[in-house]
């Protein structure tokens, strides 16, 4: 018996925990004692629509499993979770990326290689209903084939103005200028401060958009204890944050969603819990699980780095 069916997965409904929103709000306001959302994303990535042939298999069992797995989709057509060999989510710099290496084992790719801006999406669906299921867009930026009809992709995050060049002078702080540029890129805005203290014309003068916002951070100023840095994570949200404040943050009372426990195919949330690292190895499918703990130390090599370009007059 043969079964045509139809899946689609559409992106779901956001709710996001926010602070109360003034009217005609120029600047956001409040202590933000821990990363708030402040603009949310209006990015909104197409459905996947699937029309597959699925023998002697129930539909709704292959939808549990796309809850379950990572599920990857180029030009329509599913790659089963049984033919990911390696798969990699990853930051480089500000930008998440994608490394994937799986077996063609349906041709796929001899038919329809990839050319110039082709793109695949990336599902992973959330556990509990607590959590947010990522679904991600990607730029194939290279492929290979390999060996045993295996294939490695490498995707860099679809935001296209990200990577293109741009004249404009933003006025105003750091704070304000990248928000500015968020905006622009359909990103949503993230932070645990008000603002910063550093207003100034901030000026791209033909960099590309991803690196002009690498640029904004470089130079930002918010206090003698701040250090400021920022990414893109995987809801299209850029998250401008003050590391040092966020190191001291009281985090006695945060909380979690354990990952790592079954999928019973269930709508109700998991329990929250508390944070709470373990190296018990009956956790390692959990979030909460470390395998080792080690020290690092580089002031040395800081150091010397540091009096070498002293002494050949590099400066930055």
């Amino acid at each position: 018996m043969i079964l045509k069916e139809t899946i689609k997965v559409g992106p779901e409904q956001q709710v996001i925990p926010q602070e109360e929103k003034k009217t005609q709000e120029e600047k956001p306001v409040g202590t933000r004692p821990i990363i708030a959302q402040i603009d949310q994303p209006t990015i909104n990535p197409p459905k996947i629509e699937i029309n597959t042939v699925i023998g002697n298999i129930d539909a709704a069992k292959f939808a549990t499993t796309i809850r379950s797995t990572p599920f990857i989709s180029y030009n329509g057509i599913p790659i089963s979770h049984r033919e990911i060999v390696s798969m990699t989510l990853y930051h480089d710099g500000i930008i998440p990326k994608l490394d994937i290496t799986f077996r063609d084992s349906t041709g796929i790719l001899s038919k329809e290689p990839p050319r110039d801006d082709t793109k695949f999406d990336l599902y992973i669906g959330a556990k509990s209903n607590v959590l947010k299921s990522i679904h991600l867009v990607f730029k194939i930026e290279d492929y290979s084939k390999l060996e045993n009809n295996l294939y490695q992709f490498f995707g860099t995050i679809d935001v296209s103005d990200l990577y293109r060049m741009k004249f404009k002078v933003y006025r105003g702080t750091s704070f304000d200028a990248l928000r500015a540029v968020c905006k622009e890129l359909a990103l949503g805005f993230n932070s645990n401060i008000v603002n910063t203290k550093d207003e100034m014309p901030w000026r791209n003068i033909g960099d590309k958009r991803f690196k002009f916002i690498q640029h904004i951070i470089k130079h930002s100023y918010a206090s003698e204890e701040s250090f400021m840095s920022g990414y893109i994570d995987y809801y299209y949200c850029f998250n401008y944050v003050d590391i040092e404040k966020e190191m001291k943050r009281d985090i006695k009372n945060d909380v979690g969603v354990d990952t790592g426990k079954p999928d019973d195919g269930k709508d109700e949330p998991s329990d929250v819990t508390k944070l709470i690292l373990f190296s018990e190895k009956s956790y390692q499918l959990s979030c909460m699980y470390f395998q080792k703990v080690s020290e690092r130390n580089e002031s040395t090599k800081t150091s010397l780095v540091f009096l070498v370009n002293i002494n050949g007059l590099r400066f930055w």
